[in-house]
């Protein structure tokens, strides 16, 4: 990223100093190039050491319920973390929250806008279009496993909360939930097996 699209924007300093982050706080720069939550690239001086997390304001203009969206992916996220542990490199595989400092997964500020924080996955890269097949293939066997354990998860602990039904239809697809809660669940993408047709 470039220095110009550093920002010593008082609010976003303010949202990030919110989380448990130790460290000094250096600066915040917007980061990525997704166009629904505004992200940014937040770098700690940690006894002279640089540490980086990614921080996003979440847009309620699309996440109606912000904070039931926040108990999904902290559950998500725990239970994957549980499901992967011992395994090599283990923790680029999940996403790992940090907490505010009063314990929750998200901070609401005085404007009533939602932030989260992540730890930032270093040497890890995006891409915004499939480059070559086996990118395709990685992709799809990654996929395959998040959702096979998933689907383990809805099943023995928890399940998707209504309020975010109409967003993530194809996640209920995946997994074969849908609830009756659901106000205008997909319909007739499923075969009794909970697989697209």
């Amino acid at each position: 990223m470039s220095v110009d699209r550093m920002t010593n924007d008082h609010t976003i300093e303010a949202a990030v100093r919110q989380f448990d982050i130790g460290g000094e706080f250096v600066y915040a720069m917007a980061y990525g190039s997704g166009h629904i939550n505004d992200t940014y690239l937040a770098l700690f001086d940690q006894a002279g050491a640089p540490a980086r997390y990614i921080v996003q304001r979440i847009n309620r203009t699309i996440f109606k319920n912000p904070g039931a969206m926040m108990e999904n992916i902290q559950r998500v996220t725990a239970h994957l973390a549980a499901a992967v542990a011992g395994e090599p490199d283990s923790g680029r595989h999940v996403l790992t929250l940090i907490p505010v400092r009063d314990g929750r997964a998200w901070h609401v500020d005085a404007d009533g806008e939602y932030w989260r924080a992540y730890q930032f996955i270093e040497g890890a890269r995006t891409y915004d279009a499939v480059e070559n097949a086996d990118q395709a293939y990685q992709a799809a066997k990654a996929f395959g496993r998040f959702q096979k354990l998933l689907k383990l998860a809805l099943s023995a602990q928890f399940t998707i909360l209504t309020k975010l039904c109409r967003f993530h239809p194809f996640l209920l697809l995946c997994t074969g939930h849908f609830m009756s809660e659901c106000p205008n669940p997909v319909r007739h993408a499923t075969t009794s097996t909970g697989r697209l047709r």
